[in-house]
């Protein structure tokens, strides 16, 4: 009886121990007070590895705890993305406390299942799963793993270990494949160079620890140009029975040609429509402005992204049947009538937006996300999406960039223009008559040009008159404000537009004893006002 009681002690002690270093790693005071500091969530371990078989075929494991601080933490949502080439093979979560202790496994019904299609689509093939994770008190440890299957590689996953307000205790990332294949990696942000190893592989491992959290400054550069991550392309992949490589910019390029070579071939009628239209123009730039003007009236945008579709465009013909098409259907058709007048234009690749992603010249990583066209005989650039554009103005959110144009000899990276201050600009003349009560009578005039007169010209080309003056005091810093005059125009070849309104505002100055105080500008205030740094890390 002693003896198998002092068995079962020793069992009972073998097993609390190791629970006990089980739960201990995730235990929140094992995170060293450094980590704490600006974080919202401490990675406390993070093993990503992508093992590739083939040109087309590999798998992603993932593996990782985070422990959240706070409710500023974002790290409370998990959403793995897939697709028919990417399934979804293993999915599973559980929940920690402060202690280290499991408080809840993330059972099948809380995984969510949604449709991935982005705010610019209409459909897509992509979705997600979602995992959102609830838990009665903070700090509490969030640990999942789940397994990605590829069947058609285009880019290799990135490794971005770090995001503002994290701080990382371990990670890690490995690229496994095999001895007859070549990749090329690079590391932004960061020193990280990885441990490379050669057998029946070749494996390429990246180890990150101990980094404090990255807090945000105010006009910083954007996201990629500030945090770290690693890049790792493939020289040879293949997507749909398409193979290419990313040994260089031309490569790539030549691949995207391969892939919409033909795809420019207008009907015969519409041929005939083209020639009509651009009879009477003298130069290439008239060519250029009426079909462009023909584009916009008559087509409209409409995505559509499924499979090879992200990258593959739908031919001019069914653009010219159907009047609407995504930013590469568009772009083409436009190709397609300026080829059909004599002029040459070529597609060109673009990362769009603000938060565009750092293309470099010596290093293929194609994260684009957008397509315009350039004419190079006229250094002309169009926009075909938007509907009411000018001629030769793409926005400021395409601006000043790398790009990829592709042609039949490959692909070259260029530049987008770079606008100007003169370029972007308002000017505004406002006379107000003040009565003794604060009240006030407003006539404003303004003239707006580029990144400023772009929400006005979308407004003068879609709005009525009385939306747009709804916009307008939607906007406006200006108090019991009521609009008498309105008259908004847009330019049909610059990128200007003039407004003018007369107002009438109940309470423009405050009144205090026999003085009224006025402000010296309500009609464009700047509010935006950034949190005192004492010292900086990032350029303005």
């Amino acid at each position: 009886m002693m003896r198998f009681t002092g068995s079962l002690a020793i069992f009972f002690v073998f097993t609390f121990l190791a629970n006990a270093q089980d739960n201990l790693a995730y235990a929140v005071f094992q995170i060293p007070d450094s980590l704490k500091e600006n974080a919202h969530e401490v990675v406390r371990l993070s093993e990503e590895k992508f093992t590739v078989s083939s040109p087309a075929k590999g798998v992603l494991s993932v593996k990782s705890a985070i422990t959240l601080l706070d409710q500023k933490s974002k790290a409370d949502r998990l959403v793995v993305h897939y697709d028919p080439k990417r399934k979804i093979t293993l999915l599973k979560a559980k929940i920690y406390n402060a202690l280290g202790q499991k408080v809840k496994q993330i059972s099948k019904k809380e995984i969510k299942d949604y449709s991935s299609v982005s705010n610019f689509s209409i459909y897509e093939d992509d979705r997600v799963k979602v995992i959102d994770f609830f838990h009665n008190s903070y700090p509490y440890t969030i640990e999942y793993e789940y397994e990605i299957t590829y069947n058609g590689i285009q880019t290799y996953p990135l490794w971005n270990f770090q995001s503002y307000h994290t701080a990382i205790q371990t990670a890690s990332y490995e690229v496994e494949i095999p001895l007859a294949m070549e990749i090329s990696y690079r590391a932004f942000n960061t020193n990280i160079t990885p441990k490379t190893s050669k057998q029946a592989v070749k494996k390429y491992h990246w180890e990150a620890s101990n980094l404090k959290a990255i807090k945000p400054e105010s006009y910083n550069e954007n996201y990629y140009s500030t945090i770290p991550w690693v890049a790792i392309i493939p020289h040879d992949f293949e997507v749909e029975g398409y193979r290419g490589s990313m040994e260089d910019w031309k490569h790539y390029g030549a691949f995207m040609h391969q892939l919409n070579e033909g795809k420019d071939q207008l009907s015969p009628e519409m041929a005939a429509q083209v020639k009509s239209l651009t009879a009477n123009a003298q130069t290439d730039v008239e060519k250029i402005e009426i079909l462009y003007d023909y584009l916009q009236k008559n087509t409209r945008y409409v995505s559509v992204q499924l499979g090879i579709g992200g990258w593959q465009t739908f031919d001019a013909h069914y653009v010219e049947k159907n009047k609407y098409g995504d930013c590469k259907a568009l772009t083409n058709f436009m190709k397609s009538m300026l080829l059909a007048s004599g002029i040459k234009a070529y597609p060109t690749l673009i990362s769009s937006g603000s938060n565009d992603f750092p293309i470099q010249e010596d290093f293929a990583l194609p994260y684009f996300n957008h397509v315009i066209l350039n004419i190079p005989s006229e250094d002309i650039w169009l926009e075909c999406t938007a509907s009411n554009y000018p001629p030769n103005y793409i926005g400021f959110g395409n601006e000043d960039r790398y790009v990829l144009r592709y042609t039949e000899d490959g692909g070259e990276l260029i530049r987008t223009p770079k606008s100007t201050a003169d370029d972007n600009k308002s000017i505004r003349k406002a006379t107000i008559e003040l009565k003794a009560s604060g009240a006030a009578k407003i006539t404003e005039e303004s003239t707006l040009h580029g990144v400023f007169h772009e929400r006005y010209r979308y407004y003068a080309a879609n709005l009525s008159e009385e939306d747009q003056r709804k916009k307008f005091l939607e906007k406006t810093p200006l108090a019991s404000c009521t609009i008498q005059k309105w008259t908004l125009s847009a330019h049909p070849n610059q990128a200007i537009v003039e407004r003018q309104c007369d107002l009438t505002v109940e309470k423009y100055a405050s009144r205090a004893g026999k003085r009224l105080f006025i402000p010296l500008n309500s009609i464009q205030p700047f509010s935006d006002i950034p949190e005192v740094e004492e010292t900086r890390k990032t350029p303005i």
